[in-house]
């Protein structure tokens, strides 16, 4: 028997309201039981596991979609003026003109679903491990693979043309980024002028120089007689400009339905585009940019 099958046939897993929604979502679910070209992630061990990261993602992603909602409410859009437009409604429930960029994204379990609820739009997967297998992509039109190390310039360089070809907005996305790669996706977030990022921070960044970002979080930590992890959540959080309200509207959340050791997820949203972000996403232009620490 195949890892979803087990997953199916346990109680247990059907109780994680994460894995419940996955299985109740019938053509999703038809495709992962019977499409050849998603054989292997049917077989996959901790498919169970990555089903409750991603599906914990999307839940993020969701309170990230809404771009017209410009108001003074979270990162979820409370509080902000409601539209009344079926017809923005409709764009925001299949992605019509937002680009998604998955960093880190290994085989892809976000980007299949992010494919899936929201077909309308671009899905740029990137990951810099030439061995994986992807051969669902075949059947996956709007999603794109970029074979590129998150660190490098060609990665800013494909977030920011996604920021200037997304019509409405690009939302840069990271689950269970390793160390440094979760700073590296608040800078991307804040250079490019992106207008939301959803990021699951994974292990602490290695204690390599002391002059890095993170090198002391374990020491925090245990001064504080805090867990490290959170810790170091809390410092990716002061990364972001959550004292800007009026323009940024930044929270955390611990997702105890997503099963893992990490299950916080930073969220940050541009509440307006403003004049400078249209500048930057229609021609090219700088326009202001938020720095982030290396």
């Amino acid at each position: 028997r195949r890892a979803l099958d087990f997953m199916l046939a346990s109680e247990r897993a059907l109780a994680n309201p994460y894995v419940r929604a996955f299985v109740d979502e019938k053509p999703l679910l038809e495709r992962f039981l019977h499409d050849p070209a998603m054989a292997h992630w049917a077989r996959k061990s901790n498919l169970r596991k990555e089903v409750t990261e991603a599906m914990g993602a999307l839940t993020q992603i969701r309170r990230c979609v809404p771009m017209e909602r410009d108001g003074d409410g979270d990162a979820s859009g409370d509080g902000c003026v409601p539209r009344d437009s079926g017809e923005e409604r409709e764009r925001d429930e299949v992605g019509e003109g937002l680009v998604f960029v998955d960093l880190c994204a290994g085989r892809g379990m976000l980007s299949i679903l992010m494919a899936h609820f929201f077909p309308a739009a671009r899905v740029l997967m990137v990951d810099a491990d030439p061995k994986i297998k992807l051969p669902h992509l075949a059947c996956l039109p709007t999603v794109e693979h970029h074979l590129l190390d998150v660190q490098s310039a060609e990665a800013f360089d494909l977030v920011r043309g996604a920021v200037r070809d997304a019509t409405r907005a690009c939302i840069v996305v990271g689950v269970h980024l390793c160390g440094d790669l979760s700073r590296r996706a608040v800078q991307l977030f804040l250079e490019t002028n992106a207008r939301a990022l959803v990021l699951c921070p994974c292990c602490l960044p290695r204690r390599r120089r002391h002059d890095v970002f993170g090198f002391h979080v374990v020491d925090q930590a245990r001064s504080l007689k805090r867990e490290p992890h959170g810790v170091w959540c809390m410092a990716l959080h002061g990364l972001l400009p959550w004292r800007d309200r009026e323009t940024f509207a930044v929270d955390a959340r611990v997702d105890d339905d997503v099963e893992g050791p990490f299950k916080t997820f930073l969220v940050a949203r541009r509440k307006k585009q403003t004049s400078s972000f249209r500048g930057a996403a229609e021609d090219g232009s700088e326009g202001s940019e938020t720095v982030c620490p290396r």
